[in-house]
C-alpha cells in the first residue's frame, strides 16, 4: 500500500481543519487561505503585506496582530486565513 499525493494532501488538509477552531464565525472560514485574499481592493494590500511578514517571521515574532476597520472589509476572512496558514 502506497499513499497517493492526493491522499497525503487530503489528510494534511483534514489535520489543519481539525486543529482550527473558529468561535462565532462561519465554518466556511476554516478553508480560508492567504492565497484567496482579494487584492483588487488596494486598501487590503498593506494589511496583506503585514500578514505575510507575520507568517514569515512566525514563531520568532512575539507580538500579535490587531486588525480593525469598518464592517465588511474582510478582517475576519484575513485573520481566519492567517490562522489556517499557520496551522
Amino acid at each position: 500500500y502506497e499513499e497517493t499525493p492526493e491522499l497525503i494532501a487530503a489528510e494534511k488538509e483534514a489535520a489543519i481543519k481539525n486543529r482550527l477552531k473558529l468561535i462565532n464565525l462561519p465554518a466556511s472560514l476554516k478553508k480560508a487561505s492567504l492565497a484567496q485574499v482579494d487584492l483588487d481592493d488596494l486598501g487590503r494590500l498593506p494589511v496583506f503585506e503585514k500578514l505575510l511578514a507575520f507568517v514569515e517571521q512566525y514563531p520568532a515574532i512575539r507580538k500579535g496582530l490587531y486588525l480593525y476597520g469598518d464592517f465588511g472589509v474582510g478582517k475576519s476572512f484575513m485573520v481566519a486565513a492567517l490562522a489556517h496558514d499557520l496551522s
